[in-house]
């Protein structure tokens, strides 16, 4: 009699184990794709420059927030609160692309992750620096190809998927 119920015991502490297990494979799977999803939007942005700036401007702003991303980690360390909560200001940001928004979300990726904060720390100041030194000397910028380069492949990633 105790053996049978043992047996059962283990069967059902196995299917709850198994579950557990599927539940967090499938919401990591959903994280994984959502961060995918919001690094193409992001890569999107520099599409449609804000009227302040100028469009190789944008894309270095553009371009250093893709980094900004990948360098989070978030489909690791970001809860899905979070990611709903970086997806609203990218959200914001496709309807009204603007520095400030931009700025918002560089602070959504400095509270996901040490890597995050790190990187935003470092990289913000140099951003901005590159964006002021684009908005002086424009294609005369030593780098300018690198943000120039990342604009044309967005353009071409969208025309290819809008055929």
């Amino acid at each position: 009699m105790w053996r049978k119920r043992l047996k059962w015991s283990g069967c059902i502490l196995l299917l709850i184990a198994a579950s557990i297990v599927a539940i967090a494979f499938g919401e990591q799977i959903y994280r994984a794709r959502l961060c995918e999803q919001l690094l193409r939007r992001i890569d999107a942005l520099v599409l449609v420059p804000p009227s302040e700036s100028s469009e190789l401007e944008w894309a270095v702003t553009v371009y250093w927030t893709h980094n900004l991303h990948c360098n989070t980690i978030p489909q690791v360390y970001a809860s899905l609160p979070m990611l709903r909560k970086i997806d609203e200001i990218v959200a914001d940001l496709e309807k009204y692309p603007d520095s400030a928004k931009i700025n918002l979300l560089w602070n959504e990726y400095a509270q996901v992750s040490q890597s995050g904060f790190r990187y935003s720390e470092k990289y913000l100041p140099i951003r901005d620096e590159i964006v002021h030194e684009i908005s002086l000397q424009g294609n005369n910028y030593m780098d300018f190809r690198s943000y120039d380069d990342f604009l044309t492949s967005i353009r071409l990633r969208n025309r290819l998927e809008n055929r």
